[in-house]
């Protein structure tokens, strides 16, 4: 989806009322009416209490055609006029006569803070007081009229923008914007929407289309796009019946250090699961036994030093190297960096302590190969381009960066950005799951991956971008009503009622993959939580009609996509907003608890990790190699699925590799947790004999301290 600027916005509104032969007027009734049809849609009628403040420019007269369908509908609504300025655009003027013919309730006329109306917490605000051509300062009543918005609590819906938020700066005053619960933009979206300093002025956003030219809107060129589904699938390339693992080319990840192998193998990892057809991985010689154990699918290559990499040097012919995640900056590795690039050709992708090691050393940019991948979290990206005044300035320096050195930058966070030249890629999909240590290793592996098997660049790196966010997609939206020194359960919300479960527009939970719900099969999709309490109890729906203002007018039980009771737990102390969380999160399991009072009502929600895995497992099976099998018993014995068939692998695998005393160390454990302690215990006495030759000291300990414990020393 094309994000476009303001000028290109007022270029199109012109160009379709030439074309299209209509007068600008014809195009603010189409915005209007579509804002009311959103809204329409959502109530039905219900007699809530809905607040339309009105500018006098045109971003007001979209909020008077609003008001004046809304009124003919018969809908509980009151219309504001914010008079702060003599100058009235034409088209507010006319549908301000208008509205005068459909309701003798004329617009109020708002001067200073004594005119501000009363409001609560179950009305609505519609903000139509300023548009995206706002360029000064707003007067302080009209600063203080949005403070009494946000301490209404009322929910407020914005048209086109948050009044306030301009499309191209920062707000130096975030009193002196509107805090929109929901915001109906106009063709597309807004940049600020996705931006650090500016997102949290709209919680939503939708866009609505009010006729714009087609040509305009197809053969205009942004500088923004946003990524998101139907922006990835064209970049997706299918993979023949019969291809192998020689096409899909080789990549090497190049990292680690003392205490640090971790971000390797979880980066090697990713790097194959996106589809390398091999993954090899150079290490310092600490790291050996570490990688071949946890990920033993990867090839690996040691440096001469035990605990750093000192000099990079090896005989294959990778597709993609990957270099930084885990590696330290000592000097040794800075030095065997720089002299690595100064003959490497091969694609790059760099991340964590690489990118730290160009900060110190930026004479080393000059030898990066062409599009080369920077992945930085933000104070590594500070480190690189220096410090910015706001997210404009930010995304100014990395464009420049990127054509100076010619490399593709992604600016990690809540919307991660591809940067490219002076294209900017705003990524859609994920969530604060993300926020976790080993996320960014595993998203250089993604990308490193989809080089390695002949994705471009940049089509690897905005595809990669959208499916690590994807992965982390279970998101509830929600709102949040508070006590307020209010008996909530049992008073505020009745027990044995259906409760929309928060307040104003359904609260929606979204599923990428299909789930089980509370023990019930559910489809990907997204779908309103529906919530029946009790007094010990509640019961739980998820209902497939997300698009209702509260509960629905007529209750549809073949709309009900799954239903679960579960037992409330009470706590010590009070929540006083309501609220929603997902936590105790394992590899295929996430629970959903919504918190308000002293109640909790959890839900366990499963991912079908368990059976994809399976079936992967049962594919590999067919390779007959020893890490296959091994990686498939370490898999089952991690998760206590079934401990036979892991039984089964480990034999297997042990068989095959009799000098892999980590394998036999697996094979103890498995033993021992089957109960059969004599076959553990001879297990272990293998594996330490092994383990006494290679001079492992970590399994050497593993083993006897285990062997004491089963009575075998």
């Amino acid at each position: 989806m094309k994000v476009f600027s303001k000028e290109q916005i007022y270029e199109g509104d012109k160009l379709t009322a030439e074309r299209q032969k209509i007068a600008s007027t014809d195009l603010m009734e189409r915005a209007g009416n579509q804002i009311f049809n959103w809204i329409h849609m959502r109530m039905q009628g219900a007699q809530v209490p809905i607040h339309v403040f009105c500018g006098i420019g045109n971003n007001g007269g979209d909020g008077l055609v609003l008001a004046r369908h809304l009124i003919t509908h018969g809908y509980n609504v009151k219309t504001y006029i914010i008079n702060c300025s003599d100058k009235r655009s034409k088209d507010f003027l006319i549908n301000y006569d208008r509205i005068k013919n459909v309701t003798k309730d004329w617009p109020t006329l708002l001067n200073c803070t004594d005119d501000f109306p009363e409001m609560n917490h179950d009305d609505i605000i519609v903000d139509g007081v300023f548009g995206i051509g706002l360029n000064r300062p707003i007067d302080d009543w009209v600063k203080d009229l949005f403070i009494h918005f946000r301490s209404s609590k009322a929910f407020t819906l914005s048209i086109d923008i948050p009044s306030g938020l301009a499309t191209d700066t920062v707000p130096e005053d975030e009193n002196a914007v509107v805090w929109a619960g929901y915001t109906l933009s106009f063709a597309a979206p807004k940049l600020v929407f996705f931006l650090p300093e500016t997102a949290k002025y709209t919680v939503q956003w939708e866009v609505l289309d009010i006729g714009l030219d087609q040509d305009y809107l197809i053969n205009t060129i942004t500088e923004v796009d946003l990524i998101g589904k139907h922006e990835v699938l064209p970049l997706y390339r299918p993979r023949e019946k019969f291809a192998h693992k020689g096409q899909f080319g080789h990549a090497l990840i190049i990292g680690g250090s003392y205490g640090k192998m971790g971000a390797v193998t979880l980066a090697s990892r990713a790097t194959l699961a996106a589809g390398a057809g091999l993954v090899s991985a150079y290490i310092p010689k600490c790291g050996y036994n570490v990688l071949q154990s946890s990920f033993p699918e990867a090839m690996v290559i040691t440096d001469a030093n035990e605990e750093l990499i000192t000099k990079i040097n090896f005989k294959i012919e990778p597709t993609v190297i990957s270099f930084g995640v885990g590696v330290g900056t000592d000097t040794k590795t800075v030095n065997a960096f720089s002299a690595f690039l100064k003959t490497n050709k091969t694609l790059l992708v760099i991340d964590a302590d690489g990118i730290n090691i160009l900060s110190k050393k930026k004479a080393l940019l000059k030898l990066l190969p062409s599009q080369t991948v920077l992945t930085p979290h933000p104070k590594e990206l500070e480190r690189l381009i220096g410090t910015w005044k706001n997210d404009f300035d930010k995304l100014k320096k990395v464009k420049a960066f990127s054509k100076k050195y010619d490399t593709i930058m992604v600016i990690k966070g809540a919307n991660t950005i591809t940067v490219f030249q002076d294209k900017l890629y705003v990524n859609m999909t994920g969530n604060p799951g993300l926020a976790t240590a080993g996320s960014g290793d595993v998203l250089t592996g993604i990308i490193t991956g989809l080089i390695s098997q002949g994705y471009n660049t940049l089509a690897a790196t905005i595809f990669g971008v959208y499916l690590h966010g994807k992965s982390a997609d279970i998101a509830v939206e929600y709102s949040r009503p508070s006590m307020r020194g209010r008996k909530v359960f049992g008073n505020l919300v009745p027990f044995g009622k259906i409760w929309r479960t928060g307040a104003n527009k359904n609260t929606v939970i979204s599923f990428s993959d299909a789930v089980t719900f509370g023990g019930q099969k559910v489809k990907a999709g997204s779908y309103a939580i529906y919530t029946k309490p009790n007094a010990s109890s509640w019961d739980v729906y998820l209902y497939s009609d997300t698009n209702n203002w509260g509960n629905p007018q007529k209750w549809d039980d073949a709309k009900v996509a799954a239903k679960t009771t579960v037992q409330t737990q009470q706590m010590p102390m009070e929540m006083t907003t309501f609220t929603i969380v997902i936590d105790e999160l394992t590899n295929n399991s996430a629970v959903l608890s919504m918190i308000w009072e002293k109640t909790v009502a959890s839900v366990k929600i499963e991912v079908p990790t368990v059976e994809k895995a399976s079936k992967s497992i049962e594919t590999a099976m067919k390779g007959h190699s020893a890490n296959d099998y091994y990686s498939a018993a370490y898999y089952f014995f991690e998760e206590g699925k079934d401990l036979g068939k892991a039984k089964e692998w480990i034999d297997k695998a042990v068989s095959m590799n009799p000098k892999a005393f980590w394998m036999m160390r697996r094979q103890s454990l498995i033993y021992a947790k089957m109960g059969n302690k004599k076959g553990a215990i001879a297990a272990a006495k293998k594996s330490l004999a092994v383990a006494k030759d290679a001079k492992n000291a970590d399994y050497i300990k593993m083993n006897e301290d285990s062997l004491k414990e089963w009575g075998g020393m």
